[in-house]
């Protein structure tokens, strides 16, 4: 049951990624849910389905849109990674402070990065592409502070779920 609610949200957050949040855009800026959504099962959840979640959602990610292919899978499994390093797993008593500068620093992270990527490939820097990646990334922090209280709730209510199952 668990599993599938994962599922559904996974689903759900690429589908208003990719079709509702494109054509309602916010000053043009579209807000990266999908990476939002993995550090917050990075965070919240357990290590080994975050890596599943993350390498899936990359794949899909890389596939439907152009790019450098594999980009997404590679900064999601390394989101992944660092929550691990940073958080227990299934830690939901970690406060909402760092699940904000975590998805701070992972959104500038993945739009920097993203610009450098672009950069070479062009072989032309421009100040414009690097605020428009800044903007980006603020953007998704913006998103992040909304998403990530309400990320925390659902795994506290999971792990509730999976104690009481377990008593039975």
């Amino acid at each position: 049951m668990i599993t599938a609610l994962n599922i559904i949200i996974f689903v759900a957050a690429f589908y208003l990624q990719t079709d509702l949040l494109s054509r309602f855009t916010i000053l043009g800026l579209v807000p990266n849910l999908m990476l939002v959504v993995v550090c917050a099962f990075a965070l919240y959840g357990k290590t080994y389905e975050s890596y599943i979640y993350a390498f899936a959602a990359g794949l899909v990610l890389d596939s439907i849109f152009g790019g450098p292919y594999g980009y997404h899978i590679t900064v999601f499994m390394a989101i992944v990674f660092m929550a691990s390093l940073i958080s227990k797993d299934e830690d939901v008593d970690a406060p909402n402070t760092l699940g904000v500068v975590f998805v701070s620093v992972a959104s500038v992270l993945f739009y920097g990065i993203l610009w450098l990527i672009v950069g070479f490939g062009a072989k032309n820097f421009t100040l414009g592409g690097g605020l428009f990646s800044l903007e980006e990334a603020g953007i998704t922090m913006l998103l992040g502070l909304i998403i990530l209280p309400q990320a925390r709730k659902l795994f506290e209510f999971e792990n509730r779920a999976t104690d009481a199952r377990s008593i039975r």
